[in-house]
């Protein structure tokens, strides 16, 4: 949701869906905290972007924030993984965006199979490159 205020009709009209099938997410704080007010079982993501990362409280002001809305999940762009304030959220399960390199595709396959970061999702507009990515991996590594 990219503007605020018009959260009640959104949820209205997703009512008749299976909530598991849906997230809903906003670059703004407001929209997401007005979401779970409404619907508190529904899944809801803060996206971030280079453009509001500088925006944004410091980090404990932040997860205060994020923890009283109950954020699901984050989902950073990934040239903004290793931003000292992303390092510092919580909680720590990403769904990375956009993904469309194939070298910085592999470094987060790799981070998510780690462990280093709790890498949930790979957002992309090359899905095909992915699941090869994802499948040869899953072939060479099968633990």
């Amino acid at each position: 949701m990219k503007e605020s205020g018009y959260e009640a009709e959104v949820l209205e009209e997703l009512q008749p869906l299976n909530l598991e099938t849906f997230v809903i997410t906003s670059f703004r704080l407001e929209v997401i905290d007005r979401v779970k007010q409404l619907s508190p079982q529904i899944t809801v993501c803060f996206l971030i972007d280079a453009k509001t990362i500088d925006l944004l409280p410091d980090a404990n002001s932040l997860n205060e924030k994020l923890n009283a809305i109950a954020v699901d999940f984050l989902a950073p762009n990934w040239q903004i993984l290793d931003h000292p304030i992303v390092a510092q959220l919580s909680p720590q399960i990403f769904w990375v965006w956009t993904v469309n390199e194939a070298i910085v595709m592999q470094q987060l396959i790799a981070e998510a199979r780690s462990h280093d970061r709790q890498i949930a999702a790979i957002i992309t507009d090359e899905p095909e490159m992915g699941f090869a990515m994802a499948s040869s991996r899953n072939a060479a590594n099968p633990d």
